[in-house]
């Protein structure tokens, strides 16, 4: 989605979750201005992972990585939970998205934003915080993130972008407890502007509520403070 109506001044790739799809995202998250992320100059880039056999379903899917098992109670167990291999392998294909739209945009890094749902949520973590250019932050809802190999280390240009994290408390995929530990310890010893919201409630989903505090979190990140109370509120066309 190309902004028409003025000019594209940031982009934001966001990242469907397991079984999802670019058209999932696009008529669930941005065909409502209400609700929408973006604002009337932002290009929205929705990526569809590549269709794999996923152990937890028994079937092939949608999906950025395998998923070998949903019931884990210790943070550690996300290791062994997940494929590795193709988390790395996809997360190259997301940083090569994020490379061509930093050169549409001139080259100025700090105008994109990256994010997602569940394992887009996941993904975005993954690839944005071991890019190896600074970029305007990371929003996602019902997420979570594993030990990043070595491989793949945590790269320094995003050690203090801000993050906004969103977890329903009823989520019975992810527990929002274990989300708040991986959090925690794996994101509070960098320098990251971190918001989290964790909503009453809410399981395993993007609410109307979640999805109008992330937009006002974009907005807050995109556009001059004189400039907020003036335009949040009206429609953005594409």
């Amino acid at each position: 989605m190309i902004p028409k109506d003025a000019p594209h001044k940031e982009t934001l790739i966001y990242l469907h979750g397991v079984g999802g799809s670019a058209q999932i995202m696009l008529d669930h998250l941005f065909t409502n201005y209400t609700t929408m992320f973006a604002r009337n100059s932002t290009k929205v880039v929705l990526l569809t992972a590549p269709t794999a056999n996923v152990t937890v379903s028994g079937k092939a899917m949608t999906s950025w990585f395998d998923i070998i098992t949903f019931k884990v109670e210790k943070e550690f167990d996300l290791n062994t939970a997940f494929n590795l291999t193709d988390i790395m392998r996809n997360s190259l294909r997301i940083k090569q998205a994020m490379h061509d739209e930093i050169k549409i945009l001139g080259g100025d890094s700090t105008k994109l934003f990256i994010g997602g749902f569940s394992q887009g949520c996941f993904m975005s973590l993954y690839s944005g915080l071991t890019f190896n250019k600074t970029i305007g932050g990371i929003l996602g809802s019902s997420g979570y993130l594993v030990s990043i190999p070595e491989s793949d280390r945590l790269n320094g240009a995003n050690a203090n972008i801000p993050l906004y994290l969103s977890h329903g408390k009823n989520d019975t995929t992810i527990y929002y407890e274990l989300a708040e530990t991986i959090y925690r310890d794996r994101l509070s010893p960098l320098a990251h502007k971190i918001t989290k919201v964790y909503e009453d409630g809410v399981g395993h989903a993007i609410t109307e509520t979640m999805k109008v505090r992330e937009r006002q979190w974009f907005f807050d990140q995109t556009q001059p403070k004189k400039e907020q109370a003036e335009d949040i509120f009206l429609p953005i066309l594409y």
